[in-house]
């Protein structure tokens, strides 16, 4: 047992729904919300240290009591490493080298998971990519088991995203497993929902989910460019998956990776495995002949650009400043400053790339010359690198200013923000911060504060700036796929609209005097949502999949192993 005083504990590292992490003595401390049923947690919680449980879950060490003895939380190992939900994100693969077959090999590890903990009559219940952690070595760990109905102790939480619409009054069984199970399969081998991509009309995840509409066999649905076609697995697992999906049937796909696993063959050409029963590799041959051009409403061609990074050299461009070279090496554009790629870090450049930032999950490294600085942050916070400034929040939830000078480095504390929060920064002035609570956000834009209802659980929120109209854009992703696009100048609202969809998400988007653009397959869209009207830019080195930027009048294209100076 362990004993706290809660006014005395540190800053947590996160919040959820039912309670606050913190960091304590090199354990992890879960802390539960006054609403939560205490007495029920910590019969589940007595049950769960008692029992065997995997290896591969962070099981409860010890109950945590406050300082009158009353039950309060439980202690837990600490475990670093990423959600498995980063999988469904391509840069995240093409960065890290991981293929088809490490994929698979991932989740026959969590299947394998699953069946010992169903061997116990323990069912998870809240089954989705945000409740396993993949470590450094690679091995797949269970979070938050405090959840799992175990006994005749109930599961009362679950993303909807992944939750059986068979399921009433939150009776989670195996087969529910099984159901969740096989959503993250599909999402994790093909980055998209098996409900995701877009339907006209437009329904979004949790409609199609009941309506048991998924993406197999429905080429009315628009499927992303980023999505990895699901050709190069067999087609008996295809429907399989469907018949979880649309037929109302439930098991667990057991044999069938294993058999995927051990019958693939590697393509030299796209550089991944596929199913070895194909003559050739299929996703080779269907790619050229998928693709069907939308009505333009206008274009301008003959628009000059420049390439600024191309060649086999050229691994994946990361952003307008680096990319990864074949030697695991990040490499500054202009300057050809190069430093070692390292897992689980982000590195940055100054723009001459004399001076190299290295963000972790915990820190700011700064690295100039010979010195070498560290600078505390919020868990897993966003960072904002501008040139010789750097904007991220401090480990007392403050967003900072780092200003990297000649003659040494100075911070200015710019406001506090909340635990969960998204940030773009150019400078104390120039800044949008979206403050994420339990039923609503706080979009802070430059000191004006905008507050809404949170209308589902989030996805993600995306931030740009227009420097010529000196206005923000919010595009906020929530998880049952649909987007909510919010456009503001100080405290005032110019235009809010849930009918604009994001195809491949809302990172790539640029925004300037008061345009949308978007990349697609014929090039830029621009979108001006007071006048309502679009225009494209034709451009044979876009594709849907391509990271737009806006600068001055010139657009920075980048593509995975290109990037373009257009205008």
């Amino acid at each position: 047992m362990i004993k706290v005083n809660k006014q005395s504990l540190p800053k947590e590292l996160a919040e959820g729904g039912e309670g606050f992490i913190y960091e304590l003595k090199g354990v992890i401390v879960k802390i539960y919300k006054d609403h939560v049923n205490k007495e029920e947690k910590r019969k589940k919680i007595e049950i769960l240290m008692k029992k065997q449980l995997p290896l591969a879950v962070v099981k409860p060490l010890d109950t945590v009591v406050d300082e009158k003895g009353n039950f309060i939380g439980y202690s837990m190992e600490k475990v670093e490493g990423e959600e498995f939900k980063k999988l469904s994100n391509k840069k995240y693969i093409k960065l890290h080298n991981i293929t088809v077959k490490d994929l698979l090999e991932k989740l026959i590890q969590i299947k394998d998971t699953l069946q010992l903990l169903h061997a116990q009559n323990i069912v998870i219940g809240d089954f989705n990519d945000s409740n396993l952690i993949m470590q450094k070595d690679g091995e797949i760990r269970f979070i938050d088991c405090d959840s799992w109905k175990i006994e005749q102790h109930s599961c009362d939480v679950c993303m909807e995203t992944f939750k059986d619409p068979l399921l009433t009054h939150n009776h989670f069984t195996k087969e529910t497993d099984y159901y969740a199970f096989a959503i993250m399969i599909f999402k994790t081998l093909t980055r998209l929902h098996p409900f995701g991509g877009v339907t006209k009309p437009e329904m979004d995840i949790l409609e199609r989910m009941e309506k048991r509409q998924s993406v197999i066999d429905h080429p009315s649905v628009i499927i992303p460019k980023t999505v990895q076609k699901w050709s190069f697995l067999p087609p008996t697992f295809i429907q399989k998956l469907k018949t979880i999906y649309e037929q109302n049937q439930r098991f667990l796909l057991n044999k069938e990776l294993e058999e995927i696993n051990n019958t693939l063959t590697y393509c030299d050409n796209h550089k991944d495995y596929y199913y070895n029963k194909y003559n050739e590799c299929p996703i080779c041959k269907k790619d050229a002949q998928v693709i069907e051009k939308p009505v333009k409403i206008a274009s301008v061609s003959a628009i000059p650009y420049v390439c600024l990074v191309s060649g086999q050299h050229v691994a994946i461009v990361l952003n307008e400043h680096s990319f990864l070279n074949n030697q695991k090496e990040i490499v500054h554009v202009k300057s050809n400053q190069k430093v070692p790629f390292t897992l689980h870090q982000k590195i940055f450049f100054s723009n001459d790339g004399t001076i190299t930032y290295l963000i972790t999950d915990e820190h700011v490294k700064v690295k100039k010359g010979s010195e070498e600085y560290v600078f505390p942050k919020q868990y897993k916070s966003d960072v904002n690198v501008r040139d010789k400034k750097v904007y991220y929040i401090s480990t007392n939830q403050t967003l900072t200013e780092l200003h990297v000078g000649e003659k040494g480095n100075t911070t200015v504390s710019m406001g506090k923000v909340s635990v969960h929060s998204y940030l773009n920064a150019y400078s104390t002035k120039t800044y949008c911060v979206v403050n994420e609570y339990e039923n609503m956000i706080i979009i802070n834009a430059e000191g004006y504060n905008i507050s809404r209802k949170k209308r589902k659980p989030l996805e993600d929120i995306c931030i740009h700036y227009d420097d010529i109209a000196q206005q923000w854009l919010l595009i906020i992703h929530y998880q049952n796929g649909t987007f909510e696009t919010i456009m503001v100048k100080k405290g005032d609202v110019l235009y809010e609209t849930t009918s604009v969809h994001y195809l491949n998400g809302a990172q790539n988007v640029a925004f300037s005097n008061g345009i949308i653009f978007k990349a697609n397959e014929d090039g830029i869209k621009g979108f001006d949502p007071i006048k309502n009207q679009y225009k494209t830019f034709e451009l044979p080195m876009v594709t849907e999949e391509s990271v737009l930027l806006r600068q001055g009048k010139k657009f920075i294209i980048i593509n995975e192993q290109t990037m373009y100076q257009v205008g």
